[in-house]
């Protein structure tokens, strides 16, 4: 038995026949309409329909008696068009509409409390002050409005006997049938407490409503209040329909019930639909084929009286209605809104896209040939139905479902007096932002925004110690503080909104450049000598500035010294590496060339055909001290056939006589003098000074010769 659907589901193995015995017992009076379908290819095959038409033995216009019941089975082709309805004192039920509509036009009772912060949770806002007079026997429904991000603390929340709560989003409804009274409800409210969520914004407007009814209130996504309340009236749809349209609450309006999302579907049925009724969906249009448009009224001609049976049926000689294929709403915002396209189920083409349905699987399914119009919660089940409207009272159908909702030209008075409100303090948010106001996000992860909370209208102070920063390091970068966009509201009062204390920060541009470099003991050395360059936070570009760095480094000693340089939060760390000093050559030039010369009889000189020949020293010793170079011929000159030129290298110096360069002793060939501040040297001669080559008659023959001399480098005068 799958009680969810109401069906009976017969498993049996494919190729195999099946029989089986079904046996029901009918507790109450009514039609009942027992039918069997399959799925063939994705297409639900169907029986004909059997109706069973139970009446009470004693008295056929009710079903509170069981006993002795009689069954009529009529047989029904799916065309039928007589389909008819048992009325009388179970369907139409002016007494209470009556009722229930004076007590939505006007409140008879007087509803106030406070809201107050918890002294020993000041995050926790609790209801005190709970004035309710004495006018109702008593209450059905309690309705609560919470601003966004407040929440209802549910351990606060103690229920009476009978009453169930529904919350979606920001509405919560307590409902209850069976009348609470006015010492339950006080005691129930005034315990009541709530708690912004984390993050949340504060502030707002918590209202709650007592009513005498049940009704419940949901709030949709833009805002707007959306009471529902079930009217215990068998009528025929059209009937309901202009019934619905005479009820009136808050200024607004009332039509038969439209949902148009998962959210509403879920809070109107847990809420209020605890008995089957009518929603404001059909298929009939006007016999021109317009649909129904949220008019005042509409034509109750579709069906007409049978006097002799006691039902209603349909009309052949209405002029008014016919049958569309489409489903839609007929009244409220959502007039017009086609959101089925076929008569019958179908999974695939039925639906339209981006428009809220919610058929039982099966439906609809246009038994009889007669169903057109929409309704719910049948059998306590909240997916959607479709009857005839010519249904009064059945089994399945005790009434219709009226919304009051602001549209249109609508707007919602709030005259009554069972609701009040209370405003609630929202915080005052210090908030640290850049110049696109986006919120900089703190390095050492401090909060921002710091928001500070306070009592209703009490007054507030943002100190500059405490709040205000010159510079912050975010993680996208260092900000500086723009002063010429201080706030303004640093002192005020809390009201019921959110407020916002903003510091705006500019991103600070300031660059710093720095090079490493490599001295000696005893060389001096200036913080300057390494700075390259930099710009200020306003990406101007600045000099050196000798408050860049306090590090120094000791030029007495060797080592790897760090040097930091700052400007404003940028930052560049070098390394100044201090050597012992040494005397060295840097550079020698690998070949000194002498001119060519003609073989003669004669003593000939070869001048260095590069006059500019040099080499370059090196001296980084602390205590600069005179120092000399010698040369030295380590292998004498020998042309390709191995021909010497003994005694041919000599160096000269003017004022003195020439000295020999041969293999057996160094001549001093240059004679250093080094200065404190200076570090390179280079060491050449003249012309007509330096190592020449003298060629003595008959020792030379056609050819080239090379030797090879050895410098030295001596650190020490001559």
């Amino acid at each position: 038995m799958d009680k969810a659907n109401q069906q009976v589901v017969l498993d049996w193995k494919e190729n195999q026949k099946c029989n089986a015995t079904i046996q029901l017992q009918v507790r109450e009076a009514g039609e009942y309409t027992f039918k069997a379908y399959t799925i063939r290819n994705d297409q639900t095959a169907s029986s004909k329909p059997l109706l069973l038409h139970l009446l009470n033995a004693q008295n056929k216009s009710s079903d509170t008696n069981h006993s002795n019941a009689q069954l009529e089975p009529r047989n029904l082709t799916p065309d039928a068009d007589d389909l008819a309805t048992e009325t009388g004192s179970n369907g139409s039920n002016p007494e209470e509409v009556n009722r229930i509509k004076e007590s939505l036009a006007s409140s008879g009772t007087q509803f106030l409390f406070k809201v107050a912060r918890d002294p020993s949770n000041e995050q926790v806002f609790k209801i005190s002050n709970v004035s309710l007079s004495q006018s109702y026997k008593g209450y059905k429904s309690i309705n609560i409005t919470l601003p966004p991000g407040l929440d209802l603390i549910k351990s606060s929340l103690h229920l009476p006997a009978g009453a169930e709560l529904t919350q979606g989003g920001q509405s919560i409804s307590i409902i209850n049938r069976d009348s609470m009274s006015t010492d339950t409800v006080s005691s129930m409210i005034a315990a009541l407490q709530f708690q912004y969520k984390q993050g949340a914004l504060t502030g707002g407007t918590l209202k709650i409503a007592v009513e005498e009814q049940a009704i419940s209130n949901w709030v949709d996504e833009k805002g707007i209040h959306h009471y529902y309340v079930f009217v215990p009236n068998a009528l025929p749809w059209e009937n309901a329909y202009n019934e619905a349209k005479s009820f009136h609450y808050r200024g607004l309006t009332g039509y038969l019930a439209t949902i148009s999302s998962l959210d509403e579907h879920d809070f109107i049925f847990n809420s209020i639909a605890k008995e089957p009724g009518f929603l404001g969906g059909t298929r009939l249009v006007h016999m021109n084929g317009q649909k129904i448009s949220d008019d005042s009224s509409i034509p109750n001609t579709h069906y007409s009286q049978d006097g002799d049976r006691g039902f209603l049926k349909k009309n052949p000689n209405q002029q008014d209605w016919k049958e569309g294929k489409q489903w839609y709403w007929a009244d409220g915002p959502e007039s017009g809104t086609i959101f089925y396209n076929t008569v019958t189920y179908d999974p695939k083409n039925g639906p339209v896209k981006g428009v809220y349905s919610n058929f039982t699987v099966g439906e609809p399914n246009y038994s009889y040939g007669t169903e057109t119009v929409l309704q719910f919660a049948q059998s306590e089940t909240k997916f959607w139905n479709d009857l005839p409207d010519s249904i009064g009272y059945w089994f399945s159908n005790h009434g219709y479902y009226v919304e009051f909702s602001q549209y249109g030209n609508q707007k919602e008075i709030n005259n009554s007096t069972s609701e009040h409100a209370e405003s609630l303090p929202g915080n005052v948010n210090v908030r640290y932002i850049d110049t696109h106001g986006n919120l900089l996000q703190f390095t050492d992860g401090t909060a921002n925004p710091k928001s500070i909370g306070g009592d209703l209208n009490a007054p507030y102070t943002i100190p500059d110690d405490k709040y205000k920063r010159m510079t912050i390091n975010a993680k996208t970068g260092p900000y500086y503080l723009d002063e010429t966009k201080l706030p303004q509201n640093t002192k005020g009062n809390f009201t019921n909104k959110e407020q916002n204390v903003d510091y705006v920060y500019q991103a600070d541009l300031s660059t710093i450049e720095a090079k490493n470099s490599t001295l000696y003991v005893g060389e001096s050395w200036q913080p300057k000598d390494n700075f390259v360059s930099a710009k200020d936070r306003t990406g101007k570009v600045i000099p050196f500035k000798s408050d860049m760095t306090s590090d120094k480094v000791n030029m007495n000693k060797a080592g790897t010294y760090k040097v930091i340089y700052q400007n404003g939060p940028a930052s560049k760390s070098i390394t100044v590496t201090v050597l012992t000093g040494t005397l060295k050559f840097v550079n020698v030039p690998e070949i000194m060339e002498f001119a060519n010369q003609k073989i003669s009889n004669k003593m000939t000189e070869s001048n260095r055909t590069e006059v500019g020949w040099k080499m370059q020293v090196e001296d980084t010793r602390p205590n600069k001290t005179k120092w000399r170079v010698t040369a030295q011929l380590v292998s004498p000159f020998t042309n390709t056939s191995g021909d010497k030129l003994p005694n041919s290298l000599v160096f000269r110096k003017p004022g003195q006589a020439d000295q020999l360069i041969g293999a057996t002793k160094q001549v001093d060939v240059y004679d250093g003098t080094s200065s404190q501040n200076q570090r390179n040297y280079e060491v050449g001669w003249g012309k007509q000074s330096g190592p020449l080559l003298q060629i003595s008659p008959g020792a030379a023959k056609t050819d080239s010769y090379t030797g090879k001399i050895q410098w030295v480098l001596v650190n020490a005068p001559v």
